[in-house]
């Protein structure tokens, strides 16, 4: 297999401006590469791309159950969101559910990434809370599993905490490897992020899509949380977003796939139909490189074989996009080259 990594080019009229370095990694279930690109070995912090594997102990423990959790609040556990009406109205909602308030929250509130988005926040909510954070459906999810457990609400994003330490036995199950806490970080919402190499990143998403040798609850809480994401992919991500358009297309074109992205050139997903997990991390951690890179191995991987003409003129478009002007004309493109 390849050993050098894939190069993005973005390439404006005919010269190459910039170019990008990507490291890609898919695997079995038993750990076998399937496809390589770049090191395997690469230590990487998967940031909020594995906020889906941190999810299942919200579902294992019985406490979405005990609190009557929706499949869209499943999803928002999961969700890098735009801080949209949907998802800042569903956060404030849960809390109220649990008899919390935002200031439970460790994350802080941050405008909203997506221009669209922030201009309507500008507007209509003035300041930006707790609720507006990318990853307040997370800190819902570790807050109702802290009350669940019994376990303090406060200092739940402690590396000791009994919330995190949970959320640290499951991400080494999924991964086959043993994660040390000394080596965290601390990620952009405040709760640890813990390096992990890239082929056993991989290698958790694969068991996410084949979760045969998983405990029986473990395999339940990953179907439930994948339904949840496939009924409600706007609630994981938002409108125009990566993640939400390809998740969608298990409704709209009976794809298997689940897909999530982490900051800093990070993307995982998991393969149902082939049984694959993938990772893959841009050097510079450059978006619009992660993005391309993703849709062109998931389509060399055949993941959009099945899809309808429409939705091939779509992938055509993710895997080859332009460099336009503000004023919507096409002075350039993005080249993925294995």
């Amino acid at each position: 297999m390849p050993k050098e990594p894939v190069v993005v080019e973005v390439v404006r009229g005919q010269m190459v401006e910039s170019s990008h370095r990507v490291h890609v990694c898919v695997t079995n279930l038993d750990g076998n590469l399937i496809l390589r690109y770049g090191d395997e070995t690469l230590p990487v912090f998967p940031r909020s791309a594995i906020k889906p594997i941190q999810a299942l102990p919200l579902v294992e423990s019985g406490a979405a159950d005990a609190f009557g959790l929706t499949p869209f609040q499943l999803s928002l556990a999961c969700a890098s969101h735009n801080g949209e009406a949907l998802h800042t109205n569903a956060v404030v909602a849960w809390l109220e559910q649990l008899g919390l308030s935002e200031n439970s929250m460790v994350c802080a509130g941050h405008w909203s990434l997506r221009q669209h988005v922030l201009i309507e926040q500008v507007q209509n909510d003035k300041q930006v809370r707790q609720r507006h954070n990318n990853c307040s459906g997370k800190h819902c999810g570790l807050l109702t599993l802290a009350k669940h457990i019994g376990a303090p609400l406060h200092g739940y994003e402690r590396p000791d905490h009994p919330v995190q330490q949970r959320l640290l036995g499951t991400l080494e199950a999924m991964t086959v490897t043993r994660l040390d806490m000394a080596t965290a970080a601390v990620d952009g919402c405040g709760i640890p992020t813990i390096p992990v190499p890239l082929g056993h990143l991989a290698l958790g998403f694969a068991n996410w899509a084949d979760p045969s040798e998983q405990p029986l609850a473990r395999r339940h809480a990953i179907k439930q949380i994948s339904n949840a994401i496939w009924d409600h992919p706007l609630a994981m991500a938002g409108t125009g977003r990566l993640c939400s358009r390809l998740n969608a297309l298990h409704r709209s074109d009976a794809v298997d796939l689940i897909v999530k992205v982490g900051a800093e050139g990070v993307y995982c997903a998991a393969m149902p139909g082939l049984g694959y997990g993938l990772a893959l991390k841009v050097e510079d951690g450059a978006t619009h490189a992660s993005e391309a890179t993703l849709v062109a191995v998931l389509d060399r991987l055949g993941v959009f074989d099945t899809v309808s003409t429409e939705t091939r003129d779509q992938i055509n478009v993710l895997r080859h996009p332009s460099i336009k002007t503000w004023a919507g004309d096409k002075v350039g493109k993005v080249n993925v080259r294995f």
